[in-house]
């Protein structure tokens, strides 16, 4: 961990000294090198503004998750038929606590199958970045996983074990002289 540390920091400080356009060139073949980037397309939504808004659905998420096999990374299951038992008995259990939540009467239907169907959270939170200008972060997780450091569970649990750039997966960023609220 230590030598991985040691060459995280050379690696930003060599960065720090490129020009804007070279540097993000070195970071996207660093990343990619090392197994840290997903393609997922930028796609962009009307959401009222001078210009549409940059965002990485999760749906697209999704799809990648499914072609490259890492289910793991989103409900700690990597074999998809232990992680859509997993699916089913949460939502059979979530149904319970909410009966008239939406998707319940699409699966009556027969529009949606809940064992297809991974349940997320999407969370967003103001923060700040350069000079302390405000920005509000989107971003969303699966609500399956591995467990907690404190609980660690073999399936089943919640999505809370494990790095956050593993675990928490980015919709999209405003600043706020974007935000019209």
């Amino acid at each position: 961990m230590f030598i991985y540390c040691i060459f995280v920091l050379c690696f930003f400080n060599m960065v720090r000294s490129l020009t804007k356009p070279y540097k993000e060139e070195i970071c996207h073949k660093a990343f990619s090198k090392h197994g840290l980037r997903l393609d997922v397309p930028i796609s962009y939504l009307d959401v009222g503004l001078s210009s549409p808004l940059p965002v990485l659905k999760p749906s697209d998420f999704l799809k990648l998750v499914d072609e490259t096999r890492s289910w793991d990374k989103l409900c700690g299951q990597a074999d998809l038929t232990v992680a859509e038992s997993m699916f089913e008995l949460f939502w059979s259990r979530y149904e319970q606590l909410y009966p008239n939540f939406g998707i319940f009467n699409l699966a009556r239907r027969k529009q949606v199958d809940l064992h297809r169907c991974c349940p997320i959270y999407i969370h967003g939170d103001e923060g700040t970045h350069y000079k302390k200008s405000a920005i509000m972060v989107l971003q969303w997780q699966g609500v399956l996983g591995k467990g907690t450091a404190k609980n660690q569970v073999v399936q089943h649990g919640v999505n809370s074990l494990g790095h956050t750039l593993r675990t928490r997966l980015l919709i999209g960023v405003m600043t706020k002289d974007q935000r019209v609220c």
